[in-house]
């Protein structure tokens, strides 16, 4: 027998407490037999006898009480009797399992389960009345499901990913529509979605805008200035894909990747930022900054794709050997939030030699109609180096590279329910209430820790009832 508790088992040696008090303990004092009266008394053997064997039996009863509440205590269970159990923990109404969850857990046998969650990580082993703490503690996930053999899965039955044997609670379907995101040059969020719904806003869970629409603006003065933003939009009943959150990153200073290149110290480059020249076996944890320059770069290094942050790219401009002065995209939104105007003679950054962009970026300079400065999203680029770093463009994009990061959660839009559909497939049952026909109640074996408190109760009634005879 194996025990889920086994420290308690050292309180059986409390059994020694009742037996040194049977046969060391203080007795009560008898009175002294005067030899002259002893006619009185009638000396009956076997009552004395009588009393040794009930005191035995009651010290007997008093033994088994204590060990089967320290049986009761350590849990005992047996490794054959352990079953496993799959929490299929996906996004969809996970935030509010507390309506659900419940009476699934409730239809399930008394004992011990291994517990897994929907990519198969191992929880331990947990008695049933432990199981519902430990699942609070699952955050939702929406990676494919990875089914544990022999496994019963427990699911809200939302996605069409269930495999038998499952429980699903009883419900109706719940409907999902999407959101359409789009992003401007800058990076500034809008939201649509259909019909009328609610939205709210919160900053540093304050509430600072609610409203019924059908579209929202997040900008970037609500997503930066290192505040926790929150978006939510209550358009249909699955809110896990409706929430957004914005959090400000770790300042850090920008690194400086040069490639044979004067460097712009003191104009564009500051004291605070990190200059490394750049080499094929570089290894640098670029996660750690919020910006990354790239000086005479004509390539984005290989290391550098997955990088969330922004990145800043200076061409050498080689390709075409053509001189001029740049003319801006003024409908490019840069131009309105970080930029107020061209240089003190009104003019444009100039070109001696460039690399051409395509019109597939973002423009923000052309020169002769091509581009040759773009700026979309976290990404800028420019092909060719600035002449003069002091000039008020290159001042307006060192801002914008300084500009505090943020980081973007939310749940990609999750799809239709396939209750209906799952409800259909077979070893799928559905659970509708505690008093199930699945639930196995009180079990009589010598694993359920109830049995040994039921019997350590009746052995104590019965030496009670031997000590008062």
């Amino acid at each position: 027998m194996e025990f889920y508790r086994p420290q308690w088992l050292w309180g059986i040696l409390l059994v020694a407490v009742p037996v040194w008090i049977h046969f060391f303990g203080i007795r009560t004092r008898k009175a002294k037999v005067i030899p002259s009266l002893l006619w009185l008394v009638k000396v009956n053997p076997s009552q004395r006898s009588k009393s040794r064997l009930k005191d035995l039996i009651v010290l007997l009863l008093r033994m088994l009480t204590i060990v089967f509440v320290v049986l009761s205590l350590a849990s005992p269970r047996s490794s054959l009797s352990t079953k496993l159990l799959q929490v299929d923990n996906y996004p969809a109404k996970w935030n509010t399992r507390d309506s659900w969850m419940p009476t699934l857990i409730e239809n399930l046998d008394d004992g011990f389960y291994q517990l897994y969650d929907r990519q198969g990580t191992f929880y331990g082993t947990h008695e049933k009345a432990a199981l519902l703490t430990v699942i609070e503690t699952m955050a939702f996930t929406y990676a494919p499901l990875e089914q544990v053999r022999d496994a019963l899965l427990i699911s809200y039955g939302f996605d069409n990913s269930l495999r038998a044997p499952a429980w699903i609670p009883s419900r109706q379907v719940k409907s999902n529509t999407p959101i359409e995101k789009e992003a401007n040059a800058l990076g500034e969020l809008i939201f649509k979605w259909k019909a009328l719904a609610e939205v709210t806003v919160e900053k540093n869970n304050s509430l600072v805008d609610s409203r019924m629409d059908s579209t929202y603006s997040i900008t970037l003065d609500e997503m930066g200035n290192g505040q926790n933003v929150s978006l939510t939009i209550t358009h249909d009943s699955i809110q896990e894909d409706n929430l957004y959150y914005w959090h400000p990153t770790t300042q850090s200073r920008r690194l400086i990747l040069t490639n044979k290149v004067a460097l712009p110290l003191n104009e564009f480059i500051s004291p605070k930022d990190s200059v490394v020249q750049y080499s094929s076996d570089l290894v640098i944890n670029y996660g750690v900054f919020n910006t990354v320059v790239l000086l005479g770069f004509d390539f984005i290094p290989p290391s550098l794709h997955g990088y969330t942050g922004k990145l800043v790219q200076f061409s050498k401009g080689i390709q075409n050997i053509v001189s001029g002065t740049t003319i801006p995209e003024l409908n490019h939104p840069f131009f309105t939030n970080f930029f107020i105007g061209p240089s003190l003679q009104n003019a444009w950054p100039e070109v001696s030699s460039y690399n051409e962009l395509g019109e597939d970026h973002e423009p923000l300079l052309r020169l002769n109609g091509a581009v040759v400065a773009s700026l979309s999203d976290r990404l800028f680029k420019q092909g060719f180096i600035p002449k003069d770093w002091t000039h008020p463009f290159y001042r307006a994009i060192n801002q914008w590279s300084l500009g505090s990061g943020r980081r973007i959660e939310y749940v990609p839009f999750l799809g239709s329910d396939f209750y209906e559909s799952n409800i259909k497939l077979n070893g799928i049952d559905v659970i509708d209430n505690p008093e199930s026909e699945y639930s196995q109640g009180f079990a009589v074996n010598l694993h359920n820790e109830k049995l040994y408190l039921l019997l350590a109760l009746l052995c104590a009634l019965i030496a009670l009832i031997f000590v008062k005879i």
